[in-house]
């Protein structure tokens, strides 16, 4: 008993430790609109090109076209649970504590949502995510692969009523842990914005585990079965293949 009331102990302490780490984090955020004066002009371009509607949008989307200055003029307020945020791996490793996350109420449309959205036996296609760039080098037990395969993602046909999003998300930060990624290490910028929440991320699914094929097809009861959480929205040509021949 004593054992178990000391255990108690230190997880009520932890947890509470972790809560303020929080609380300090979040009231520290610094100014979203100095992170976009102190962010590369070209980089924000390419950023907002990607959520823009049109021909070079890719993801999740703004409703309307937005600019730079509307995005930084609008009015951004830190996000509740400061503990979602941390750099992208292609930016800054490890930089959770240097991250903060800020939402603002600009409209878009989601690139993923909840495979809930979907029927159970809707058609969904499982592919290797971001085409094959991210990796892993071992298998669920440990042991060393010998190659790197892919990740798996699923891949549906979503309406647009079913991924609709209230507000922006918006990801600011600085590069201490690596200094040697950016001129200025100490200086805050903005890392990514999108529309939608923040959410946890997922301990991604690896290829095998979902099939040895490139692309495979089968129902969202089979995908939820495997562990999928979420769909990417896509058109689907290999899907309207299969319907014409079942028809």
């Amino acid at each position: 008993m004593k054992l178990l009331m000391e255990n108690w102990r230190r997880f009520l302490k932890e947890e509470v430790e972790g809560e303020e780490a929080v609380e300090e984090k979040a009231a520290l955020s610094p100014d979203a609109r100095k992170a976009f004066d102190d962010t590369d002009p070209s980089a924000l371009a390419a950023s907002l090109g990607q959520r823009n509607p049109g021909p070079d949008s890719r993801g999740s989307t703004f409703k309307t076209p937005q600019t730079i200055e509307t995005l930084k003029s609008a009015p951004w307020t830190p996000a509740p649970d400061q503990s979602l945020f941390s750099a992208p791996k292609d930016v800054c490793k490890g930089a959770e504590d240097d991250a903060w996350g800020f939402t603002a109420p600009i409209p878009g449309i989601l690139g993923v949502a909840s495979i809930d959205k979907l029927d159970d036996d809707q058609k969904v296609v499982i592919q290797p995510a971001h085409a094959g760039r991210h990796t892993y080098d071992e298998d669920e037990q440990g042991n060393k692969l010998p190659s790197p395969l892919p990740y798996a993602e699923l891949v549906a046909k979503i309406p647009e009523s079913g991924r609709g999003a209230e507000e922006t998300t918006l990801i600011v930060g600085r590069c201490t842990k690596e200094p040697e990624k950016t001129k200025e290490p100490e200086k805050i910028t903005v890392w990514t914005f999108y529309p939608g929440p923040a959410a946890k991320a997922k301990r991604p699914i690896p290829l095998t585990r979902a099939t040895k094929e490139e692309k495979i097809v089968m129902t969202a009861k089979e995908a939820k079965k495997l562990g999928f959480l979420m769909a990417k929205h896509a058109d689907l040509p290999e899907l309207e293949d299969t319907e014409e021949e079942a028809a």
